[in-house]
Parts: C-alpha cells; sequence; structure tokens
C-alpha cells in the first residue's frame, strides 16, 4: 500500500503541472491573439495617406479658394510654412489639398506631384484645363476628390492614383468636357 501512495502524489503533481502549463499556454495564446487583432485594427484603420516631410518648394492649401490666388496657398521655405507669393505650379515640388479645401482650377495650369488627402477637392472649371506633368514619383495621389466639369490632361506616363477613399466625379453643363 505504501508505494502506491507515493505513486498517486507524484501523478497528482505532475497532473497539477500539466494542468498550469497548459493555462500558461492558453493565456499566453489568448494574449498573443487579441495583440494581433489590435495591431490589425489600428494599422487597418488609422490615416490611409502618406506621411511626406516638408521640403524647400512644398505647396500646400491654407484654405479653400481658385488655384490661381496665393491667398490660397502656403509654401514651405525649408524651414517653416509661409504664405506664399506665387501659385504653385509643376516646379513645386509637392502640392498638397489638405483635408476640408476645396481648390477651382479656373484657369489653365500645368503641375506635378499632387497630393489630394482625404477630404480634400480639387474642381476643374469647364473650359480650365488641368495637366498633369510627368515627374518622379507618383503625379496625382487622390485620398479626396476630384471634380471635373473641364478637361484634365494627362501627359506619357504620367502616374495617377485613386486610393480606396478616392472619388473622381465627371460634371458637365453644355458640353461633355474630357475624360482622362
Amino acid at each position: 500500500m505504501r508505494s502506491s501512495r507515493p505513486k498517486r502524489m507524484r501523478q497528482r503533481r505532475e497532473m497539477k503541472l500539466k494542468t498550469s502549463f497548459r493555462r500558461v499556454a492558453w493565456v499566453s495564446s489568448a494574449l498573443v491573439g487579441v495583440l494581433a487583432i489590435g495591431l490589425t485594427l489600428f494599422f487597418n484603420f488609422s490615416s490611409n495617406e502618406d506621411a511626406y516631410a516638408a521640403v524647400t518648394n512644398d505647396y500646400r492649401t491654407k484654405a479653400s479658394g481658385n488655384w490661381n490666388a496665393v491667398s490660397t496657398w502656403q509654401r514651405y521655405n525649408g524651414s517653416s510654412w509661409v504664405n506664399a507669393t506665387a501659385t504653385p505650379t509643376s516646379s513645386a515640388v509637392a502640392i498638397t489639398i489638405l483635408s476640408g479645401h476645396t481648390v477651382t482650377v479656373t484657369a489653365n495650369v500645368t503641375v506635378d506631384q499632387i497630393v489630394v488627402n482625404s477630404g480634400g477637392t480639387i474642381v476643374v472649371n469647364s473650359a480650365s484645363t488641368l495637366t498633369l506633368n510627368n515627374g518622379s514619383g507618383t503625379d496625382l495621389d487622390v485620398s479626396g476628390t476630384l471634380k471635373n466639369a473641364g478637361t484634365v490632361t494627362i501627359s506619357a506616363s504620367a502616374i495617377v492614383v485613386f486610393k480606396s477613399s478616392g472619388k473622381y466625379q465627371h460634371n458637365f453643363t453644355t458640353s461633355g468636357g474630357t475624360i482622362p
């Protein structure tokens, strides 16, 4: 009888250890799963816009307005954003339409490296042409809205990207305009 008692006690201890290890493994797996789901949700639902560091001659909107009005724009001078003294053209490094701003093209303009943030809008009026030059990188990156009642001309090999939230709206009143 005595020899079976230590054997049973040893079996109980081994059983408790196995149960403890199972609990630790289960809790660890659950934590890893929750962490994986949390990180997936964070990265999928955080902003889908690309982040860029400002460089000299970048332009961004400071308010809604016409493309050809300097009051619509700010320019990065290498150390801070300042009121623009000229409107952006294809010689600008990057042109960003910020969320909540609408920029209206009322005169022909040639540009490159435009980013339309989610919530931002470019409107091309009838009888106006927005020409996209082919520069380095993406030439038009739309997470917001591009409304076209005029003409959008895309140079050969220019890259245009509409993100999942990006919209193209073709408007016209008396003439059909041109769909790029």
